[in-house]
């Protein structure tokens, strides 16, 4: 994203909490503050947030062990990934992939592709794909035993993103999922927060430094939203993930704009197009 006049701001941070990574709807900080916490669904949907550029992802991260991502088809076309396994460690056993639905059933009883498979873990791009039976919403849950792997080459526009409510992740460096989307009407940004120090970025290019979190206490961390910044993509900005949870905005991280989904409901609350 270009910045244009780009202005650092210091953001209003709570008390350290628990150990704990997901934050209590009733948790004092929340009502002293006055903050609601609204819900959305879990049915996810693609949206045209920026006019389609085409390219594949730079940067897939370099996450390291267990995970799930979200992953729609728009017309029944094949679920595609690119996934390079074994850039950390090359001696561990293969990289497992399986394709499900939302609720980790079964799809592959309607497929002609596996939903199923293993990938060497060699430090090559391998290309994953998965016929589904029909449009929609499906999980990729990946478990690479902790040799490294990253989406590098996947398509930039591909509908894929990743589901938070305050998980533990294991990343390293800084990550490119870092876009989420800010319904309308939002007057705080307000997340449960533990990791390094980083920065959320408007669409109009000002960024909010926030402050790392110490001895793996997770804090909230409260950022106004300017005028006209509502109903409208951020970005966080040289993210060491940890772990992240969002309070008053959809609880997902996509690593493109193309690529963002939000609940279905937002579509016609917000006024947004669909893909």
């Amino acid at each position: 994203m270009k910045l244009t006049g780009l202005m650092l701001l210091f953001v209003l941070t709570a008390g350290y909490a628990s150990a704990s990574y997901v934050f209590a709807a009733d948790d004092p900080w929340l009502r002293e503050n006055g903050i609601e916490v609204p819900t959305f669904s879990d049915a996810l949907v693609p949206v045209q947030f920026e006019k389609a550029s085409g390219g594949t992802l730079k940067d897939g991260g370099r996450w390291q062990g267990a995970l799930d991502l979200l992953l729609y088809s728009i017309k029944g076309e094949p679920l595609t990934v690119t996934i390079e396994a074994g850039n950390i460690y090359k001696d561990r056993p293969p990289l497992k992939y399986r394709f499900t639905k939302p609720d980790g059933s079964n799809i592959s009883a309607w497929t002609d592709l596996p939903s199923t498979g293993n990938l060497p873990v060699d430090g090559k791009q391998h290309v994953v794909v998965c016929d589904v039976p029909e449009p929609g919403l499906y999980r990729l849950y990946i478990n690479d035993h902790n040799a490294g792997w990253r989406l590098t080459g996947t398509r930039r526009d591909c509908p894929l993103v990743m589901t938070l409510n305050g998980r533990k992740f294991h990343h390293h460096g800084y990550t490119s999922l870092e876009y989420f989307y800010v319904p309308k009407g939002t007057r705080d940004v307000v997340y449960f927060w533990n990791g390094g120090k980083h920065s959320v970025e408007t669409p109009n290019g000002t960024r909010t430094a926030v402050p790392g979190t110490l001895e793996k206490r997770s804090k909230f961390v409260k950022i106004p939203v300017p005028q006209g910044m509502d109903g409208k993509v951020w970005k966080f900005h040289y993210m060491n993930l940890d772990s992240v949870h969002f309070v008053t905005c959809p609880d997902i991280l996509a690593f493109s704009p193309s690529g963002l989904m939000v609940p279905k409901e937002l579509v016609e609350n917000d006024g947004l197009q669909l893909r």
